[in-house]
């Protein structure tokens, strides 16, 4: 199940491909796109820090800040409009190997911090948002 949320949390990443971020002051989907790679390495990188159960408790506030960042990042792709099918195809080329990449070395850490002692509770601050049911 922990598996699906980290999927989860990837394809929300991959979703990314109909994000925002800010080029020349302006919110385009590839810059969405690179910020969202980014906040997915370094969610990575505070995962990677976890060694013990102190070090488990001690990530918590910075996870929920990633979470947080990953959280505007969504709130930026749901503003722009869907991008054309050449620029969809443009930027899928261009940054799905970063993007699989970079929710492969999550789902490792993930992982790896669940067989941690606290590490279970701390894996489950990544969790995707709940989807309302129509």
């Amino acid at each position: 199940m922990r598996r699906a949320v980290v999927l989860g949390t990837g394809f929300v990443a991959i979703c990314a491909v109909l994000l925002p971020a800010q080029e020349d002051g302006k919110t385009t989907h590839e810059s969405v796109l690179k910020e969202l790679i980014s906040v997915l390495d370094k969610l990575t990188g505070v995962l990677g820090t976890v060694k013990d159960e102190p070090s488990a408790k001690a990530a918590v506030p910075e996870v929920k800040k990633v979470l947080g960042r990953l959280e505007e990042v969504n709130k930026k792709a749901k503003a722009l409009p869907q991008p054309d099918k050449e620029e969809k195809d443009r930027i899928a080329k261009l940054y799905r190997p970063k993007l699989e990449e970079a929710i492969k070395k999550q789902r490792e850490e993930v992982t790896r911090v669940k067989a941690i002692p606290g590490g279970s509770e701390l894996v489950q601050l990544i969790k995707p948002p709940e989807r309302k049911s129509k």
